[in-house]
């Protein structure tokens, strides 16, 4: 028997049922405004289907036995990820605010959303995804696509709703 593990961190991509994973329902908070504020964290991201491309690589490849392969396209911060929702935003009735939320304020913070992400505020977790692409030849997608696949998602699946509240 071969086995290679395949380590991706969060998981963001496309929305195709009502049910939303973890990370999803970060993305469907955001554009919900059930932050209070950008948190200042930072936490490798990965699009869904580069974790099925990695998986398929690692299993057709031959030199993936008995290998781990940490697949987070970069590390990614939560700003990035606002201004990425940002992006082209308006025109579908939505406003995010970028509001800054400091590291203290959100560790006090009683907010659902923040407090979830608990675990990701504090220093950058270092990690590498240089073997899963030069041993695999994985071709990660820019972050703003991923993010943008999942809002227009969540948009068309009517799991978020337009909203109409000046940014601040």
């Amino acid at each position: 028997m071969q086995i290679s593990v395949i380590l991706p961190s969060f998981v963001f991509g496309p929305v195709y049922s009502k049910t939303l994973s973890s990370s999803d329902k970060v993305i469907a908070d955001l554009m919900k405004r059930l932050f209070p504020g950008v948190v200042e964290m930072k936490a490798g991201m990965t699009d869904v289907r580069d974790v099925a491309e990695a998986h398929y690589k690692a299993m057709t490849s031959g030199v993936a036995n008995g290998k781990r392969y940490i697949v987070p396209r970069r590390q990614t911060t939560l700003l990035e990820i606002f201004q990425a929702l940002k992006k082209g935003f308006a025109k579908h009735g939505f406003n995010i605010s970028d509001k800054k939320l400091k590291t203290e304020e959100a560790l006090l913070s009683n907010e659902p959303a923040v407090f979830e992400l608990r675990g990701f505020i504090g220093p950058e977790r270092k990690v590498s995804n240089q073997l899963s692409i030069q041993e695999l030849g994985v071709i990660y997608r820019p972050y703003e696509e991923t993010i943008i696949d999942i809002r227009s998602s969540l948009i068309k699946l009517n799991l978020v709703a337009p909203n109409k509240i000046i940014s601040t």
